[in-house]
């Protein structure tokens, strides 16, 4: 009886001192409430982890910032599981970093979502501001509320002004082909603010 009695006090420690929540489980259920809940102070995940991500990262001012960009580059694909099921390094084009950090007035056009989405983008860059928005795919909606933390960034970097709004047209460039990529435009981007 007594083994028993331990066995049983042993299971219950182990169960109890698991994690029960399940991460992947978690974010799906935060990315299907996002919407329902984001304007009563939901904090937006996707947001935190480019925050973190970026804030992470250590410039050296020693180095050129195309050398600091391929350190971030390793620095992202070092933080970031992908999107995918394969954990594959992702690279920042550097022809494509030069664009975005050249020319962003007509790229929104360009960008791959849907025309809805695109007026609210516009609104968030050129006009700072945005209305209600509740667009219809749940994804657009997710990244676009995404996309308006990014552009109020006020975690000691200011907002997008300092940046002529080329980080969160960097962000929803990068989106098109996975989170990973956005948090390397962006963030790549975002260096520029770390040269002296």
């Amino acid at each position: 009886m007594k083994k028993f009695f331990l066995a049983a006090v042993a299971i219950s420690a182990l169960c109890s001192s698991c994690e029960t929540t399940d991460d992947t489980l978690l974010s799906e259920t935060n990315y299907k409430s996002l919407n329902a809940q984001k304007t009563k102070g939901l904090t937006n995940t996707d947001y935190e982890t480019y925050r973190n991500v970026v804030e992470n990262f250590v410039y050296n001012s020693d180095q050129s910032y195309i050398d600091n960009v391929v350190s971030f580059e390793k620095h992202v694909n070092r933080t970031l599981k992908s999107d995918t099921q394969a954990n594959t390094y992702e690279s920042i084009n550097l022809e494509q970093l030069k664009m975005l950090l050249e020319k962003h007035e007509n790229i929104i056009d360009e960008l791959h979502y849907s025309a809805e989405f695109k007026e609210y983008l516009y609104h968030i860059v050129h006009k700072n501001n945005v209305v209600d928005f509740q667009l219809k795919d749940e994804k657009e909606n997710r990244l676009m509320y995404t996309l308006f933390k990014v552009h109020n960034d006020n975690k000691g970097n200011g907002n997008d002004d300092k940046l002529n709004k080329r980080r969160t047209i960097a962000f929803a460039y990068g989106n098109q082909y996975s989170f990973k990529q956005a948090v390397l435009y962006a963030g790549a981007i975002e260096l520029k603010t770390k040269i002296n």
